[in-house]
């Protein structure tokens, strides 16, 4: 009997997922998510004949705390990776950039795009802008 019954679930689980399939129904498959982390923010990327002579970038919004980033030969404020502000994402943004002679102040509306490092439907969603400013 019991043999009988092995045989039994050994020819039935096989002619359901057939039958489930011919129907047309999906079995669910599992989707296997990686563990990378992001963080949300804002990377500054300054260009320009004047960029090099950037001592300092600051960033505020309204009703907002300053944050700042000082330029520095080991953290450089030009180049490839530009200046990151990780965990801020504000609707406006006020750029200030000191310079040794002078500073300019450029505000400016993010465009922040969504990063699923993951892949789609795994977390975790970041929401990231890259500002570009030209400094002449």
């Amino acid at each position: 009997m019991i043999r009988v019954l092995r045989w039994a679930r050994m020819l039935v689980a096989p002619a359901v997922l057939a039958a489930l399939s011919a129907c047309g129904h999906r079995m669910p498959t599992q989707r296997a998510c990686t563990l990378i982390g992001c963080d949300s923010g804002i990377t500054i990327m300054l260009s320009g004949t004047a960029a090099a002579s950037v001592t300092r970038v600051e960033v505020s919004a309204p009703g907002d705390t300053t944050l700042a980033h000082d330029c520095t030969t080991a953290s450089p404020c030009t180049g490839t990776f530009g200046v990151w502000f990780a965990n801020y994402t504000p609707a406006t943004v006020t750029v200030h950039l000191v310079m040794a002679t002078d500073s300019r102040t450029y505000t400016i509306t993010p465009t922040y795009k969504d990063q699923q490092p993951n892949g789609p439907d795994c977390p975790p969603v970041c929401h990231q802008a890259t500002l570009s400013i030209d400094v002449a």
